[in-house]
């Protein structure tokens, strides 16, 4: 269900930014995509109910980069699919993974990405904590300084959530 709603807030956002038919479309793709490398990651880890251990992290952040191998074998992907894949856990300040890239190396698609990827994440339920209030996101997110496109984020915050 994840994916779904990251698709969907994706092409929301996608289409508040007044985005082509053909750009919303392929972000739609890369909310649906986004988390495909975990089908690589075992299942014990992705149900996990309490903190990974490190070498359990390192793991699991080689998502995107398993991702994104995957959807290169795929004749005619988008590029919009193949780098949100890659990048949707990368963070404005460089603190982000798999590479930690910083602000413009960040593509915007990508950072559409990071900011309606983390939303969905802890505005629902999961074996390890509850779902939060959207007020409880909005209020997190916005202090979590360095992780998210400011301008994006409060686009999102402002409009696409409110509409």
């Amino acid at each position: 269900m994840h994916c779904i709603a990251v698709s969907a807030l994706m092409i929301r956002f996608g289409q508040h930014l007044n985005f082509d038919e053909q750009t919303v479309r392929a972000l739609g793709m890369a909310g649906l995509l986004h988390d495909i490398g975990k089908l690589a990651i075992p299942s014990e880890l992705l149900t996990k109910d309490s903190a990974l251990s490190e070498s359990e992290m390192r793991l699991m952040r080689e998502h995107p980069s398993k991702g994104h191998a995957m959807l290169s074998r795929q004749a005619g992907m988008p590029e919009i699919v193949l780098d949100v894949c890659q990048h949707h856990h990368e963070r404005m300040d460089g603190k982000g993974y798999p590479y930690g890239l910083s602000g413009d190396a960040i593509s915007k698609y990508a950072r559409i990405a990071a900011i309606c990827d983390v939303y969905d994440a802890v505005t629902s339920a999961r074996p390890y904590k509850k779902a939060w209030t959207p007020q409880e996101a909005e209020s997190w997110m916005l202090d979590r300084k360095g992780c998210f496109d400011r301008q994006l984020l409060l686009q999102f915050l402002n409009n696409v959530l409110q509409s």
